[in-house]
């Protein structure tokens, strides 16, 4: 995931960043059968979605850490 991409994925809110991640993961979810079937060209990208889903639920546990503390 690139810079600009974190910074905007830090910007979102949490309910935001949960609906990604939902999106996300329904796509992993189809691509995953696509290469399980060969009809998956770039397996790489398999890769970038699985890490672009650990950074957004990074990025919400640390937002509810730190509302908590904050609450």
């Amino acid at each position: 995931m690139k810079l600009k991409a974190k910074q905007e994925t830090r910007n979102m809110s949490i309910e935001e960043l949960r609906k990604k991640v939902d999106e996300t993961r329904k796509n992993f979810s189809k691509s995953m059968l696509d290469h399980k079937q060969f009809k998956l060209k770039n397996v790489r990208s398999l890769t970038h979605m699985r890490k672009e889903i650990a950074v957004m639920l990074t990025v919400i546990k640390e937002k509810e850490m730190q509302n908590g503390k904050n609450a």
